[in-house]
């Protein structure tokens, strides 16, 4: 739970246990109302789905850390591996465009340039947690970038999204731009073309295969991508793609 909702949560009115067996409660009765089953299912619903959650654990935690441009360059991701859960750290700098202050004749976008973020890989995971099932997918920062898309666009009403349709102005995600060194992709932008059918983006992605820490010695993939913001998405679906 993100430390901010800690911080300023009312405090818990019961453990976690008592929680968990209310949640499974109420919920069993909502399906077994919808489902029009009878009340006799209820307690054998609620032994079920309580097994499922004591059996049930996070075996991979992410933790991402927002920082500067310097610190993102020096900082690479890390992962601790303890009692068969994963916990890895991430980092990522949100490039926002410069714009003046008081620049009234500036049209361009407000929304971030880019979301630069150093991430462990899945290869990385999958060593580690060798009796895990995965699937067979290997994302690639245009994937991300497409799920930016669909998420931004799951917030959008459908008169909306008609409109954007009828201008006939989508957004084209091209396959990564691969480069080995750190450099080249610090330096490197987000590719965004607008042309005369929509916007076009290309992300630059950086593999890297390095030592985590001195302690461990733990061999870390790792992942960097410059990645496309769904706001620039929202920007894009209800702004710059309507201007002729």
């Amino acid at each position: 739970m993100p430390d901010f909702i800690k911080e300023n949560d009312f405090p818990s009115i019961m453990n976690d246990s008592a929680a968990k067996n209310l949640i499974v409660h109420v919920c069993n009765i909502i399906m077994i109302t919808i489902l029009r089953q009878p009340e006799s299912e209820l307690a054998m619903a609620n032994n079920e789905t309580k097994t499922y959650l004591e059996q049930s654990k996070t075996i991979l935690q992410v933790n991402n850390t927002l920082v500067d441009k310097f610190k993102l360059y020096f900082n690479d991701p890390s992962i601790n591996l303890l009692n068969g859960s994963l916990s890895a750290a991430t980092w990522s700098n949100v490039n926002m465009p410069k714009v003046k202050k008081y620049d009234y004749d500036y049209y361009g976008p407000v929304s971030p340039v880019q979301i630069q973020t150093k991430m462990v890989s899945k290869a990385t995971v999958k060593r580690l947690l060798p009796n895990e099932t995965f699937n067979d997918i290997s994302m690639t920062c245009r994937d991300l970038n497409k799920l930016a898309y669909y998420h931004a666009v799951s917030r959008v009403p459908l008169h909306i999204m008609a409109r954007f349709h009828e201008r006939r102005k989508r957004i084209y995600f091209y396959e990564d731009s691969v480069t080995n060194f750190d450099l080249d992709w610090m330096l490197a932008q987000l590719q965004t073309q607008n042309f005369t059918n929509g916007l076009h983006i290309t992300s630059t992605r950086l593999e890297t295969d390095r030592i985590n820490d001195s302690n461990s010695h733990m061999n870390i993939s790792g992942i960097a991508c410059n990645l496309l913001s769904p706001f620039r998405v929202l920007e894009w679906i209800y702004l710059d793609s309507i201007k002729s």
